[in-house]
């Protein structure tokens, strides 16, 4: 029966390899996705689907205006074409976010235009700008870890090449000087036993 060898140089030299593999893919994998979150937040891409949204509730609008249907903000409308012109007017007065209410988030006319302007708003973007952030340092973390584990035979040895020197040079220097005390100690021990003997 041959024997099985655990600590070889080769089986050494494969793991490195994987473990190394591995820090990288997960280094790249993580990037890849705090980097698509980061650019999410930035670019914001929905822009051109809210504008297109825009006019056409801008659309209906004017199509409800030529039909002689007024809007005044002051009274009060629960269904009908008066109804839907406030809605439409409102979701679409930049003064104020009429976006974040209910009415308007689940009124079939607003419905979409609400849902693709608020997935674009400032705190969308910094909420994705931010978890991407994290998920880049967090993979960066974790990938150096593992580089850490695979690559510490390597710096152990940098270590040591970088104290060997220092640390020999420093015996060089003590060695005269302790083989001088070791000298005087052995001479005094010399000199006790032979003050017994007397």
């Amino acid at each position: 029966m041959t024997e099985n060898k655990y600590l070889n140089e080769e089986k050494y030299q494969k793991a490195e390899k994987k473990i190394t593999l591995v820090a990288v893919l997960i280094l790249v994998i993580g990037l890849g996705i705090g980097g698509f979150l980061i650019y999410k937040g930035v670019a914001k891409p929905g822009t051109g689907k809210v504008e297109d949204l825009k006019v056409q509730l801008e659309n209906k609008k004017s199509e409800l205006e030529s039909k002689g249907v007024k809007y005044d903000a002051f009274t009060k409308y629960s269904d009908g074409e008066a109804y839907d012109l406030k809605i439409i007017t409102n979701a679409l007065d930049p003064s104020f976010e009429h976006c974040d209410f209910s009415e308007y988030k689940n009124n079939p006319l607003t419905k979409e235009y609400c849902s693709a302007k608020n997935s674009i708003d400032d705190f969308a973007s910094t909420g994705f700008i931010m978890f991407g952030v994290f998920i880049c340092f967090a993979t960066f973390m974790v990938s150096l870890s593992i580089m850490f584990v695979a690559k510490r035979r390597q710096i152990l040895a940098f270590s040591a090449q970088q104290v060997m020197p220092i640390a020999k040079e420093g015996i060089n220097e003590m060695a005269p000087t302790i083989g001088n005390a070791a000298g005087e100690i052995a001479k005094g021990i010399k000199k006790g036993l032979s003050d017994e003997e007397k």
